[in-house]
């Protein structure tokens, strides 16, 4: 095992932020990654400054910390409905429209960093880099520079702006031009206590790159606070990037989620989510095809239970011609857990000759389970084939009537209806393993619905 002096980037976010620093290790190659556990409930930009400094970062990143810093603390956290009493008007944020955040408590919410364990699972392959996002401001400065930030707004809202602020660490991974990456590039967050956990991804695929990427978060049971992660993909020319994001929070916590790709000419960018943690879980998936001839896919499974609270969404955004995209989302919703999803396609004026499909279907396995859905097209010429639809329904009492003639039991044939569900949608996955990880989930779920 290798051995290492010195802390590590989330060890060093623990001395300033609060807490202490033992070490995880990761699975190929026993490098420490580290740990970080909080304490403080207010931050400064004192803060922010002293963690930079921590982790020696260069002054471009620390600067960068500051003004979303500054956007934080101007913001307020999001509000689905505002009511200006003089005016008797009332006004809506569309992005939060059926998801109140009142009850949550945010503005008491502590600030301080959660105990939580970054794992990088490496890989031999020739063409593919993976490291901490520390790591790589060292090794590929110049590439971490030119993209970071540069995909997601980091004031597009508070969480997004208290992420770029005061994440701790992340992934890095570079695919050279021309790699054909065949095994999975994976790594896995898991939280540990109370908190705040930041986290950060960034992808960069040259010139005909191929790479598959398993991102995954978790959390224990009985953790509370707020875990946000922002990750950019940038899928370069003739590029194909399959990235699958799988998040089992523990029910307690706050999960906000916000991933963006930028698609180049001739690329592929294919996204599988699957959402089944956090008390309430906002996540946003989008991808913008900024070339020609690029073909986009966003297929998703969410189950909420006991209470919990879903709101996805799923953006294709087209801004060139020739290209095809499909979404489909599909959720289950037991107990008195409820959904909302976000479905637009945009085509821009010049993206003639794009052919787009949404689609989204909820199973409502309970009286108590609601779900809302807001599907919609933006389209700004008449040379394009799109289409959006969206359901929400309940196990068909006939046919679980028949599968029970044929000696089932009642429970046992509404999970085998719920399965056949999901299925052709979890089929679509490529990694076996995220397949039935997935499958096991759900099972799991229906055993208490």
């Amino acid at each position: 095992m290798e051995k290492k002096t010195g802390k590590t980037g989330m060890e060093k976010a623990a001395d300033v932020l609060g807490g202490s620093g033992a070490f995880a290790l990761s699975e190929k190659d026993g490098r420490s990654i580290g740990k970080m556990a909080g304490g403080a409930s207010v931050l400064s930009e004192k803060d922010v400054r002293e963690l930079s400094a921590s982790l020696h970062e260069p002054d471009w990143l620390m600067r960068a910390r500051l003004k979303a810093f500054s956007s934080f603390q101007k913001m307020h956290w999001p509000r689905w409905k505002s009511i200006d009493k003089k005016k008797m008007e009332v006004s809506y944020e569309d992005e939060w429209h059926y998801t109140d955040l009142s009850s949550y408590g945010l503005e008491e919410m502590d600030l301080g960093a959660a105990d939580m364990r970054l794992k990088i699972c490496k890989l031999d392959s020739d063409g593919v880099f993976v490291s901490s996002l520390h790591e790589a401001l060292a090794t590929h400065g110049k590439i971490v520079k030119e993209h970071l930030y540069s995909q997601v707004d980091a004031a597009h809202d508070k969480f997004v702006a208290l992420n770029s602020a005061l994440w701790s660490d992340g992934v890095f991974v570079h695919v050279s031009k021309g790699a054909d990456v065949k095994e999975a590039v994976s790594f896995a967050n898991e939280v540990k206590a109370n908190g705040t956990a930041n986290t950060r991804m960034l992808v960069v695929a040259e010139k005909g790159a191929s790479a598959m990427i398993e991102d995954g978060r978790s959390a224990d049971a009985d953790s509370q606070g707020i875990s946000t992660h922002v990750c950019e993909v940038f899928a370069g020319k003739s590029s194909d990037v399959y990235y699958l994001s799988w998040q089992n929070g523990g029910k307690k916590r706050i999960d906000y989620c916000r991933n963006s790709a930028q698609v180049e000419d001739g690329a592929s960018m294919r996204w599988a989510l699957a959402i089944f943690g956090g008390k309430l879980c906002k996540s946003t998936t989008e991808s913008h095809f900024v070339g020609q001839k690029t073909r986009g896919e966003v297929y998703g499974v969410f189950f909420g239970e006991e209470g919990q609270h879903m709101d996805v969404t799923t953006n294709c955004v087209h801004k060139e011609p020739n290209c095809n995209s499909d979404m489909l989302v599909k959720g289950a919703l037991s107990g008195n857990a409820t959904s909302v999803y976000r479905g637009k396609i945009r085509i821009d004026r010049k993206a003639v000759e794009v052919k787009s499909d949404l689609n989204e279907g909820v199973m409502l396995l309970s009286e108590n389970a609601h779900s809302e859905a807001i599907p919609s097209l933006d389209i700004q010429n008449n040379k394009v084939s799109a289409g959006h639809g969206a359901f929400v329904g309940e196990v068909d009492p006939e046919e679980q009537f028949y599968i029970c003639t044929r000696g089932i039991g009642e429970k046992e044939a509404r999970a085998m209806l719920v399965n056949g569900f999901f299925t052709p949608l979890v089929s679509k996955i490529p990694m076996e393993i995220a397949r039935n990880r997935i499958t096991d989930a759900i099972k799991e779920r229906m055993s208490n619905a």
